[in-house]
Formats: structure tokens, sequence, C-alpha cells
């Protein structure tokens, strides 16, 4: 069966798909950071914007590893780059139980801006242009982040 995936490449050029599988193991987490930098830079977007995105990335894998499969043997994380011209989609996929993300506390509340974790959905929604959230009838969240490649005169106003 074929997914229905909404397009997100304006200019209609070709996309390149990267599809990457791990265990939910926190050791596989600087792979995929290195992987994902290396696939990002070579599709062209600035430095800056790059080191975002990877941290947006990896706070999605370790979202998936620690909460959503949590460490538990037998578990995958998918992760899919899809890189066009114009912009890149990242898919983060896991096993777990799924969540509601309007429940999560506001994370620069007063009441929570002390707490040391809470802030990964709120950073990569700030990293990235847009972030969805699927929960399949089967089980499991998955992550689409996009984000699109700024033109010359939007990097040079910072």
């Amino acid at each position: 069966m074929s997914e229905q995936r909404p397009e997100f490449n304006n200019n209609g050029g070709p996309v390149r798909t990267v599809k990457l599988r791990i265990g939910s193991r926190r050791e596989f987490l600087d792979s995929v950071h290195w992987l994902s930098e290396h696939l990002i830079e070579e599709a062209g977007f600035a430095a800056d914007d790059t080191y975002w995105m990877v941290t947006a990335v990896r706070e999605a894998v370790s979202n998936a590893v620690i909460h959503g499969n949590k460490e538990q043997p037998g578990t995958r994380v998918d992760v899919v780059f899809e890189l066009a011209d114009d912009c890149i989609r990242i898919t983060v996929t896991d096993q777990g139980d799924g969540f509601d993300p309007e429940s999560l506390p506001d994370p620069v509340s007063k009441e929570h801006l002390m707490d040391a974790s809470g802030r990964g959905i709120f950073l990569m929604q700030q990293l990235m242009d847009e972030v969805m959230y699927d929960f399949p009838e089967s089980g499991g969240t998955t992550l689409t982040m996009t984000k699109r490649r700024r033109t010359d005169a939007e990097s040079a106003d910072g």
C-alpha cells in the first residue's frame, strides 16, 4: 500500500530520499547526527541552518528512542530524509504508544521555565518551518519536519 504524502517540493524538481532504521538505543544518536549533518550540508543549506536542523533531528530521534519506544529492545526508529532543491523533509517514526501534543506543558511558562527537560518539541517548532504529528492506527508516532532553503536575501537579513 502506498502512503499519500503532501507535496512539499514547490519547484517540482527531483527529490532524493534516504532512509535509515535504527534500534532504540541512545548510542545510535551520534550516527544519526553525523548522517543528518552530512545530508543537510550536501543539500546545500547554509551552515547555521544546518546546525539548527541537525539539532531538531537529534531531538526528534532522541524523543522517539527515549519517550516513544522507551528504549525497549527490539523496537526501532525510522528516519526518512527527502531532499529537494528548495527544501528538506525529515520524518521520524517510532513504535511507541503515542502522546497528545496538546497536553504537554508550555515549556516557557513561568512554572516550567526552570524544568530540566520538556523543551524538545518547542525547540523543533522554533527551528523548523513546519512540524506535524501523525498517530497511525497501527501505533507509534510519526513526526514530520520541513525546512525551506532561505534565499540569499533572507540569509543576509539574519
